[in-house]
């Protein structure tokens, strides 16, 4: 595993497919979502930390797609929903961030040993593996 600092600007892209892929993960996430979204103890705080900096992000990046609301929330302007960016909210931090975005999303933690795992995913889209098969691993 690589690590490396990365522009803002390029953190998350979302471009003209955005809508095609939401649609389909929001179709997968209906029908699957006990094997596709995941996320351990540990990976909880992570989960809603990741929630709240993804919802900033999209409404400052794209302010035309993501409306801040208040102080903790964020609304798609094109599917009509709603994102409560904190804890206790009601939904789960992976379903949000997997409804939010058009890419999957891993979320890898360091055990004390000094080796990360996935500690937390939504993976919708995946092409060679399966959450399943890798929550937990390093």
């Amino acid at each position: 595993m690589g690590l490396r600092t990365m522009s803002w600007n390029e953190w998350i892209e979302l471009d003209n497919e955005f809508l095609a892929y939401h649609k389909l993960k929001c179709e997968r996430l209906e029908e699957r979502r006990d094997k596709i979204v995941k996320m351990d103890a540990r990976g909880a705080g992570a989960g809603w930390e990741c929630v709240r900096e993804v919802g900033a992000y999209l409404s400052e990046r794209y302010p035309g797609l993501y409306q801040r609301l208040g102080g903790d929330g964020v609304r798609n302007v094109a599917t009509g929903e709603v994102f409560v960016l904190h804890e206790g909210a009601g939904r789960h931090p992976m379903d949000m961030l997997a409804r939010m975005i058009q890419d999957d999303v891993a979320i890898m933690l360091e055990r004390g040993d000094g080796e990360y795992y996935l500690a937390a995913g939504a993976i919708c889209l995946a092409g060679f593996w399966r959450l399943e098969d890798k929550f937990g691993m390093g």
